[in-house]
């Protein structure tokens, strides 16, 4: 009896580690392949990222961890074989085709947009086996905000396939210092005080000068002291103008911005429980 308890408690204990590892195993490895980006956009300047987005999305989620990139060549090499083209639509059977042949259970896809408010772009997450599409998008004031734009779409593809990292939903792209420059003005303005009691001690020193000897030097020494107050004096009304242009700034910064999908899958596992469910956003 006691070998039979001890057989039933080892498969219960192996079949605890199963369930325990092959949501795991599922959750983090999800082979991925890229595909083309199209300058919907009509800006001849932008399409140049039509090749520079793959190869940033390729670069930044090798790093991710859970992730299995296909090389963008075997990619290349099944859509040729097949006479497809890489800046083709991919629509769901070719979706299917890619992941069989490929192994790769998602294909990435995407698209360049532009506007008044800036550069948009589209990222088509989709599903091989179903042809099922989840979409993330990420949004710039302008054109030269690139690797941001990347580096966000990079986090949170990652996020929304393994449950990893932390969906990042803005990037401020510039903080001025406003506390810097208004603590340089006030010292300014300290310093400016000081040369102006200064200047006047010195003034009331040339005009009470007895003699010609006296006069002569103190007026030398008002007139420096005059000078250096006046430079002073520039220099934080400059101060001043900067503080209020890095506040004004400040009011309405600049970001590259996400759009966070509705509803997400949520996975974790810790030591005493195993959670699997839905992430919603309202």
């Amino acid at each position: 009896m006691n070998i039979i308890n001890g057989i039933e408690y080892v498969i219960k204990r192996i079949v605890l580690a199963a369930l325990l590892i092959l949501p795991l195993t599922a959750a983090a490895q999800q082979t991925v392949a890229i595909g083309h980006f199209e300058n919907k956009s009509g800006r001849f300047f932008l399409d140049d990222w039509e090749r520079q987005i793959p190869d940033y999305l390729q670069d930044r989620l090798s790093g991710k961890t859970g992730i299995i990139l296909v090389a963008r060549k075997d990619l290349k090499t099944v859509l040729d074989e097949h006479a497809l083209s890489m800046t083709g639509r991919i629509d769901s059977s070719m979706a299917r085709l890619i992941g069989r042949l490929l192994s790769a259970r998602y294909l990435i896809t995407g698209a360049i947009h532009s506007s008044r408010q800036g550069v948009r772009i589209d990222v088509h997450i989709i599903h091989t086996a179903t042809g099922r599409m989840v979409a993330e998008k990420s949004s710039a004031p302008g054109a030269d905000h690139l690797d941001k734009m990347t580096q966000m779409l990079a986090d949170n593809i990652a996020f929304q396939l393994t449950g990893n990292g932390v969906y990042c939903p803005r990037i401020a792209l510039k903080q001025y210092p406003t506390g810097y420059v208004a603590a340089g003005t006030t010292l300014s303005l300290l310093s400016t005080l000081i040369l102006h009691a200064d200047f006047k001690n010195r003034q009331s020193d040339y005009r009470t000068a007895s003699g010609l000897a006296d006069f002569d030097p103190a007026y030398e020494s008002a007139n420096r002291s005059f000078k250096a107050r006046n430079v002073m004096m520039v220099l934080t009304g400059i101060g001043a103008a900067g503080t209020l242009y890095c506040w004004l700034k400040n009011l309405s910064p600049q970001a590259v911005t996400a759009s966070a999908p509705p509803v997400q899958p949520h996975f974790s596992l810790n030591k005493e429980e195993v959670r699997l469910g839905l992430t919603l956003r309202f």
